[in-house]
């Protein structure tokens, strides 16, 4: 909902502190570096479109993690829509479940 808004510090506030973030293009490490990339792709609210997940599956992923595979489709009302895939990497950490590594293609 956050990626749809146009609100990105929200969206990517999920993700850890020291998060690997991987697809294609290489390999991003840190949240502020994950959100200055995002910000480069997706400048603007029209840029970003709206954002839909759908659950593969999901996993444990020790310790104490989950893994969560999804189809991801980005719709924009002028253009066709962009599709891929991602293995989501989630820890509680402080108490707050939080995004350790995401492998997005």
């Amino acid at each position: 909902a956050a990626w749809t808004r146009g609100d990105l510090d929200t969206f990517v506030s999920v993700y850890a502190d020291d998060c690997l973030f991987m697809t294609p293009a290489g390999l991003t490490r840190g949240r502020q570096k994950v959100h200055d990339r995002y910000r480069e792709r997706y400048p603007d609210r029209k840029a970003m479109g709206t954002l839909q997940l759908e659950v593969v599956e999901t996993r444990s992923a020790p310790p104490g993690g989950v893994a969560v595979a999804a189809e991801w489709v980005l719709s924009y009302p002028d253009r066709p829509a962009q599709r891929g895939h991602t293995l989501v990497i989630f820890r509680r950490l402080d108490g707050v479940w939080q995004i350790v590594q995401d492998a997005s293609m």
